[in-house]
């Protein structure tokens, strides 16, 4: 469930008195305190007929208007009635510009309505010409600013508070405590006499309990909530007495004393109905608190009443408060679930997937990488749970269904396929469009711009793989690179485009099959206890179909029943049960779809465990023969692959070859971590043959020209092979920043020239980071050969599959990659790349051709340790 930790804006309206609208605004002001906004909306609508009837407008009169509109109306939830308001307001303010107290006013204005909106891209352009303008100000420290410091400084702490705003809804709560938190003292001290009275700090104190909530500080929390408690009464702060009820009922509720919970939230509603507050999404919150407590407690009638309570409330506005109401739906869905109601969850789930998709398209057109990966994981969680709901309400285990009768709904796989093509690889697959459109179709000032992109980002590289850097460096570059990014967007349709998320749906998928094919989606559900499978064969015209896998026998899939496959790879021992545990049950349910047709080519996109599984390797223990023998397995990013055309094209016959570098370079002292690798000399030898036999030109790099600069100069030749150490590093980074990109692809890479010497402060270090690969020009290269040790290991990323080298080739354009997925042998690998390069110049498909070199290599070598080690993934 989901508890709902609603933020404040501080937006009090202040009148500005003169003539005929000195009364209309004084009592609209007055209206506003009162939380009865629709008067305020009808005093001020006066109060502008009675300025525009004036022969010479009162222009403060008139601002004073539109913003107590603004500010109403959103109030209210009506938030593009309030947008115009404020739009108003702001280009009025401007037209005499600097010198004004509401000139400086317009910026926070525009800022908090477009976080209301959830356009966070909007909302921080004018936060950043906001600070700009009020620094400007406090530098000249004129007459002006010494008369309005306090006004001036409210001005500020808005902005700042409406900033972290934008960073929470992004996902970076920490980031969003570290901007506001230090003006917490400094207002103490500005203002010693009247802090306890200033609403922009009431405000703040509010905002931090909430985000402390978040990331689970109670501590901190509850620190900031007893503060914000102590500075309120319900006479003077009627908004923040009701939150001040609602903060200790949710303190209450995370350390599971319900009952308190309860009593408190109850109280908030009463005193929110007897003062007129339920249009205000606090009241709304309180209302949705109430029903997850009560859900905690199985109370599913009264659970649901008070969601559907607030969920209609919030419907009766115009915009929706974007976490107030996805909370919501979840929570009712889940009461409904939990009640049995399968029918009703169903329903509100979609509605809930419905808003999350707006929301990422919106949001992934300008968010930058990091960003977009902070701000999918806080939609994970809605994701992983619908997953879990759909194989629950599927009705393959009855026994664990909550109504009493068998309920089975397998349309549920329509929708969830569907949003699986929607949001796998989300994150970095753009990146390779974009840097096509603008390499190629771009102006002169977007191409710089896109270069000055690149440079950034290589000297956060540097700094992040460097040693006795100070963070504030690092979190300067961070924000260089930022600031850039952000700026690409502006000017660039190119560069916007590449991060739009074209829509496809299952039936796309599903006719693009021919017979003796299928498509698998493989979902990892459960927290990794087991996995959906949903299959489309051209028979599958209706719905996809739906199977699953479970651990067993105590046993967990990606635990035990790993180790068992793992090991029996590595010791060459034969697996008699791993072809059970991973495949039989896929392979079962499509040939019961398949009936007389037999299946010759299965494409699968994988998830969780299964990126560390070469499937080929499984044995059947009934016939012997491993899935290779069976049929030829495509392994794909994603099933949405099959409706794409390649966008690039490289008929030209062009090589990179890459091998045994000198990875030390002098006879300096070094730390021999990469010793030599001479049997990827003769590698690279057989290889170059083969193609310049088929009239390729090939540029073969060994020892001290293998280097790092050499690969970060490759343009879209039509192959790259590298053979040399890789690396992964298995860890997870800890806190809010777990799984942002660059710390999950800081994680793995390859080794090159000079690398037992490198020295992390300058950029040529002899490392090749999955980070710096995704920079790379391969838009038009149709293969990469990665033949070195684990090269297609990587940290998971739920929902977006692994993140590391095979990520980030793919990131940088190309459309295939052969990689390793554990410890390889030296000559074998030299026999398997030879035979793959010899069957595919011969015309064979890239696919057929590694099958044949697998093949092939098992007569010499038959253990699946030597010849099952390599797998071929598209993109």
């Amino acid at each position: 469930m989901r508890i709902v930790l609603l933020l404040m804006f501080a937006s009090y309206c202040n009148a500005i008195l003169a003539q005929t609208a000195k009364e209309l605004n004084l009592e609209a002001t007055e209206a506003y305190r009162k939380n009865d906004y629709k008067l305020t909306i009808l005093l001020s609508q006066k109060a502008l007929r009675s300025i525009n009837a004036e022969t010479k407008r009162n222009r403060k009169d008139y601002l004073n208007a539109l913003r107590n509109l603004g500010y109403s109306e959103m109030s209210l939830g009506n938030y593009e009635k309030s947008l115009q308001y404020f739009q108003q307001f702001y280009s009025t303010s401007h037209q005499e510009k600097k010198n004004s107290i509401e000139y400086l006013e317009s910026f926070p204005s525009m800022t908090k309505i477009y976080n209301a909106l959830n356009k966070v891209d909007s909302a921080e352009f004018y936060y950043e010409a906001g600070i700009t303008e009020i620094n400007k100000v406090i530098n000249r420290n004129n007459r002006f600013y010494r008369s309005n410091i306090l006004k001036h400084y409210e001005i500020l702490v808005e902005l700042k508070a409406a900033h972290a705003t934008s960073s929470a809804q992004k996902g970076l709560t920490n980031k969003a405590i570290s901007t506001i938190e230090p003006l917490i003292p400094e207002i103490e001290q500005l203002f010693p006499d009247e802090y306890e009275s200033l609403y922009f700090y009431i405000t703040l104190l509010n905002n931090l309990g909430s985000y402390y909530m978040e990331i689970d500080d109670f501590d901190k929390a509850e620190f900031y909530f007893e503060k914000h408690s102590n500075v309120v009464d319900d006479e003077d702060y009627p908004i923040d007495y009701l939150l001040s009820l609602s903060n200790r009922g949710i303190i209450y509720s995370k350390v599971g004393n319900q009952d308190s919970a309860i009593s408190l939230f109850q109280q908030a509603r009463k005193y929110g109905e007897e003062h007129n507050l339920h249009t205000r999404n606090e009241f709304k919150s309180v209302l949705a608190n109430l029903g997850n407590e009560y859900l905690n407690i199985e109370e599913y009638d009264q659970a649901s009443f008070y969601l559907q309570k607030s969920l209609q409330l919030q419907k009766e506005q115009s915009s929706y408060n974007a976490y107030l109401y996805k909370a919501t739906l979840f929570n009712l869905a889940t009461a409904y679930n939990w009640q049995g109601k399968y029918d009703q969850a169903s329903v509100v789930f979609k509605m809930l997937l419905s808003k999350i998709n707006t929301d990422i398209q919106y949001n992934f057109t300008f968010l930058n990488e990091n960003e977009k990966s902070a701000f999918f994981k806080t939609q994970q969680f809605y994701f992983e749970n619908f997953t879990n709901y759909c194989f629950e309400a599927s009705g393959f285990i009855p026994s664990i269904q909550y109504s009493s009768e068998h309920y089975s709904d397998l349309s549920l796989s329509k929708d969830l396929y569907n949003n699986r093509l929607y949001t796998k690889g989300l994150i970095l697959n753009a990146t390779a469009k974009m840097r096509y459109r603008l390499l190629n179709n771009s102006k002169d000032e977007e191409r710089q711009l896109y270069q000055e992109w690149v440079n950034k980002k290589h000297a956060l590289r540097s700094l992040t793989g460097a040693s006795n850097v100070s963070l504030e460096a690092v979190e300067a570059a961070e924000k260089d690179l930022a600031f850039v990014e952000n700026k690409l967007v502006e000017i660039s349709e190119s560069f916007k485009h590449g991060f739009l998320v074209k829509e496809v749906t299952w039936k796309d998928i599903q006719r693009q099959l021919k017979k003796g094919e299928a498509a698998v989606e493989i979902i990892r559900m459960l927290n990794g206890l087991g996995y959906l499978i949903l299959i489309l064969t051209p028979e599958t015209v209706e719905m996809p179909a739906m199977t699953y896998i479970l651990s067993k026998g105590g046993k967990f899939m990606e635990k035990e029943m790993f180790s068992y496959y793992k090991n029996s790879i590595k010791y060459q021992i034969e697996d008699k049960l791993s072809y059970s545990n991973y495949w039989a049950p896929i392979i079962g349910e499509i040939g019961k779809l398949m009936g007389s047709s037999q299946l010759e080519k299965l494409y699968v996109s994988a998830d969780g465990i299964y990126h560390q599984i070469n499937i080929n390797t499984l044995q059947n223990p009934e016939t012997g023969k491993f899935v290779i023998d069976e049929l030829e397995v495509h392994m794909l990013e994603s099933t949405k692959q099959l409706t794409q055309n390649f966008l690039f094209s490289n008929r030209e016959k062009t090589a990179v070859l890459i091998g045994n570098p000198a990875f030390t370079v002098n006879s300096e002292s070094a730390n021999e971590v990469y010793l030599p690798l001479l049997g990827t000399e003769e590698e690279l030898e057989k290889v170059s043959s083969l193609l310049e036999a088929e009239r390729y030109t090939v540029d073969v790099n060994k020892g001290r020209e293998a280097t790092e600069q050499k690969i970060r100069e490759i343009k879209s030749p039509k192959i790259i092979h590298l053979a040399t150490h890789g690396f992964f590093i298995d860890e997870q980074s800890s806190g809010e920043d777990d799984n942002l990109l660059i710390a999950l692809l800081l994680n793995s890479g390859l080794a090159l020239s000079g690398v037992n010497q490198r020295d992390e402060r300058i950029r040529e270090n002899g490392i090749l980071r999955a980070y710096e690969a995704t920079e790379l020009n391969l838009d038009s290269t149709e293969l990469v050969v990665l033949s070195a040790c684990e090269t297609g290991l990587g940290n998971y990323y739920p929902g977006q599959g692994v993140y590391g080298l095979q990520k980030a080739f793919f990131a940088a354009g190309t459309k295939n990659i052969i990689m390793s997925l554990w410890k390889v042998d030296d000559s074998a690998t030299q026999k398997l790349m030879s035979y793959f390069y010899d069957f595919w110049l011969q015309g064979n498909s890239m696919s057929s051709a590694f099958r044949q070199a697998q093949v092939q290599l098992r007569k010499a070598y038959p253990e699946p340790y030597f010849w099952g080690a390599f797998v071929l993934n598209s993109n």
